[in-house]
């Protein structure tokens, strides 16, 4: 009891009455006791708070302190003695944020007759902050006048730290629980709602404190549902094992599917109390699966070459059709196998230099490439489109994937076209050559029987001009058809220079004035005074609008009028040709300038007569000359005021300025036809009515023209006679004209002594390349007019 004594000394030391004041404590400790507390002695109640745990004092009723436990130095850090030398040290020491709440605290418990309780925080002696439990109790003397307080201080700082601990993750919890996409439900043994989550809401549209107290059939749910969880949750609180369940529910977006677990909560005597269910939204989940599945389907069953690798380039999956057109068996002979043993050697280079970086910048190559057959060594012709695959998150490439398909046989099949395409080419080169050699003798013989007026009779004059439309309608056809083909294959070539195209209107004008007399139009040609300068194909312009007037002419009735009007507006030469036909509805002409476009008695599109029955041609006619006009930078056009008659083509081409800015020159009328005087020609053809026919042509303009059927015969005539011009076959049945060509060429290199022409039915570009490299100095294609036979007999004088 030496402690007791110390402590009352040195109370007495801090408060002259603290002697009396712990006396009267005794007599309180015996008097003042609370009812049901059983009666101690006042020196057994001083002990047990010195030797207790917590830290007591006494407050008189005039707030001085009287009496303290030692315990407060290892709650507090400072002697009992301090306390009493140091009055203010019990409020100092408590946290200044809460001297306030402490202070109300005492004010609001001195009259007060039961304990209270107040948490704050104090600085230990050391500086360190503990949280303090104050527990207060008024000290009653035996006549029930107020004493003091007694006061009970536990240092409270791990506890509450527990405590908070505990609160925290009971925040989290809740937190996570209320926040989570999953459905969690409590039930007890009636299998009645205790807790549920805010996802409920969600699901079944009801608000989560419907379901508190009540089953899931009071709820209104589907009855065979509510079956199969009473069972599964019945069978928990049986086994005490969790269960899972897989259900789907009509909720209000629509049928959707969860995957329900459930497991036992039990109590503290070890008997379960509850069930926990945890209810995923599996709907997602499902639809990519069954995605996934289709997509795999899809991958497996296809004949296309489908294959996955790293970023390193080795295989992880190759679907069946890639092992079988590579020749694989199975998946382990793809696994690791590198990209580039699918490669020949001389192709790893390109692959590394120029696909692999095109795929991992730009995400993705394709293009035709070929892969190795691992079994025959084979190369296989493929279209092979590589991608990178990222990762949805993090953008990173983390794989590469191919779509690779067999064309094999689209590339066989294109060759198998482009030989089609050539033997077409040929065949209608052969066709040409073969309807133009019958053509080339219908034509001198019309010529020659103009030149020999033979058409005094009218009977004859008649023949003689059909004779001459249809020879000049079947040279027209075969153009047509033999330039459509060079348009196609991109092999026909414009001859350039400066051109007025009024001389070209005007010629072209006079050409087709005969058949538009023939028919009954009114024809007007209206030209303005200035040149219209072009660089162009003088041929191929004339072709233009030939087909223009033509086509008119095949649309326009009886008596009906054809304008050209020729004019230079706003930058451009523009060329309009307006009929009186029946006019073109716009889904016709949207079809008008398509190749063998031809129609019926309904609209006019590129066929048909005015009277509705169609016309002559093959409806290439406009389809070429559209293509002539883009070749030459300009455009051909079409409108029509439908259902009102009438329609207007239009060519527009860019205008060009001749250089020293003169106008071209204007060709000269056909010249007269030359004396024979001196002048001797060759004619070498194997076909002897082409050549007969030319030769009585040629003697009737006044010449002796020798022939020859064969090449050998026509160096030995050349060597006797000395010709001054030739005209010569391409296909002779020896040796060939070009080869004519060149030995003539040989002996009399001299081209002002010796006119070489070739005259063949070969009129396409190429031959006429051949033909002048040989040493030909013209190439004609039979049949040859007279107006170009008698230009080139000019050339000899």
């Amino acid at each position: 009891m030496a402690g007791h004594n110390d402590d009352r000394q040195h109370a007495a030391a801090a408060d002259p009455s603290a002697s009396d004041d712990a006396g009267r404590s005794h007599d309180c400790a015996k008097q003042g006791r609370r009812p049901g507390v059983p009666e101690l002695a006042a020196d057994d109640w001083q002990l047990i708070a010195n030797c207790g745990y917590d830290w007591e004092y006494w407050v008189g009723p005039d707030g001085r302190l009287r009496w303290m436990s030692p315990s407060c130095e290892r709650i507090t850090g400072y002697p009992a003695a301090r306390f009493f030398a140091d009055p203010d040290l019990l409020l100092r020491m408590v946290h200044p944020e809460d001297r306030g709440i402490l202070r109300r605290h005492l004010r609001e418990q001195l009259g007060a007759e039961e304990p209270c309780r107040l948490q704050f925080r104090g600085h230990r002696a050391d500086g360190e902050v503990r949280w303090l439990e104050h527990i207060c109790q008024p000290v009653l003397a035996a006549d029930g006048s107020f004493a003091g307080r007694r006061v009970s201080t536990r240092d409270v700082t791990e506890s509450r730290a527990t405590q908070e601990k505990l609160r925290q993750r009971e925040r989290e919890l809740e937190t996570l629980t209320e926040n989570s996409p999953d459905i969690v439900v409590r039930f007890d043994r009636n299998l009645r709602h205790r807790y549920v989550n805010a996802a409920v809401e969600r699901a079944t549209g009801l608000k989560a404190e419907q379901f508190f107290g009540k089953t899931n059939e009071e709820l209104g749910m589907p009855s065979a549902l509510c079956a199969r969880w009473s069972s599964a949750l019945h069978e928990v609180f049986r086994s005490g094992e969790p269960a899972h369940l897989d259900f789907s529910f009509p909720a209000p977006d629509g049928e959707r599917y969860y995957s329900l677990r459930a497991v036992p909560e039990r109590a503290s005597d070890g008997g379960i109390e509850t069930v926990l269910c945890t209810t995923r939204d599996e709907t997602a989940r499902r639809a990519a699966e069954s995605r996934v599945q289709t997509l795999a389907t899809v991958v497996e069953t296809s004949r296309d070459f489908i294959g996955v690798a790293d970023l390193d380039g080795r295989g992880l999956y190759l679907n069946a059709a890639g092992q079988a057109l590579v020749g694989l068996g199975g998946d382990d002979a793809v696994e690791n196998r590198p990209i580039e043993d699918y490669l020949f050697p001389e192709d790893i280079a390109f692959v590394r230099d120029t696909i692999m970086p095109a795929v991992m910048s730009e995400g993705r190559w394709h293009g035709e490439f070929r892969f190795r057959h691992f079994t025959t060594g084979q190369p296989i012709d493929v279209h092979w489109d590589i991608v990178r695959i990222d990762d949805p998150d993090t953008g990173l490439p983390t794989r590469i994937a191919t779509v690779t398909r067999d064309i094999r046989k689209e590339k066989a099949a294109a060759a198998a076209l482009i030989e089609s395409g050539r033997r077409k080419d040929d065949f209608l080169a052969m066709l040409g050559h073969e309807l133009r050699n019958p053509m080339a003798p219908i034509r001198s013989a019309i010529d020659l029987l103009h030149l020999l007026k033979a058409d005094d009779d009218p009977r004859i004059a008649q023949a003689i001009a059909i004779l001459d439309r249809q020879s000049a309608h079947l040279s027209r056809l075969l153009d047509d058809l033999l330039d459509v083909s060079r348009i196609i294959r991109g092999k026909l070539h414009l001859e350039r220079g400066l051109i007025d195209l009024r001389d070209v209107i005007r010629e072209v004008a006079d050409s087709v004035a005969s058949t538009m007399t023939a028919r009954g139009h009114v024809f007007e040609t209206l030209l303005p005074e200035a040149a219209l300068m072009v660089d162009g194909d003088r041929v191929r312009l004339s072709q233009i609008l030939l087909n223009l007037l033509i086509n008119a002419a095949d649309y326009t009735p009886h008596g009906g009028h054809v304008r050209l009007v020729a004019e230079a507006t706003e930058g451009q030469v523009r060329v309009g040709i307006r009929d009186s036909g029946r006019g073109m509805a716009p889904e016709q002409i949207e079809h008008l300038f398509g190749a063998f476009s031809r129609g019926g008695a309904e609209g006019r599109p590129s066929g048909g007569s005015a009277e509705g029955h169609p016309a002559g041609g093959l409806g290439l006619g406009l389809t070429i000359s559209r293509r002539l006009a883009e070749m030459h930078g300009g455009r051909l056009t079409a409108r029509s005021n439908w259902p009102d008659p009438g329609s207007e083509l239009t060519l527009c081409l860019p205008p060009s300025t001749p250089a020293g800015g003169g106008s071209a020159e204007t060709p000269a009328p056909d010249a007269p036809t030359p004396s024979a005087g001196t002048s001797s020609v060759l004619i070498v053809d194997d076909n002897t009515d082409v050549a007969a026919a030319l030769s009585l042509l040629l003697d009737a303009l006044g010449y002796r023209p020798q022939v020859a059927a064969t090449g050998t015969r026509a160096l030995e005539l050349a060597r006797r006679i000395r010709p001054d011009l030739a005209f010569i076959d391409i296909g002779l049945p020896d040796i060939d004209g070009l080869e004519v060509a060149r030995r003539l060429r040989a002996t009399q290199p001299d081209k002002s002594r010796l006119l070489l022409v070739a005259l063949t039915g070969y009129g396409h570009a190429e031959a006429r390349q051949r033909s002048l490299a040989a040493g030909f100095d013209e190439h004609l294609a039979k049949p040859v007019d007279l107006s170009t036979l008698k230009a080139l007999l000019a050339r000899l004088n």
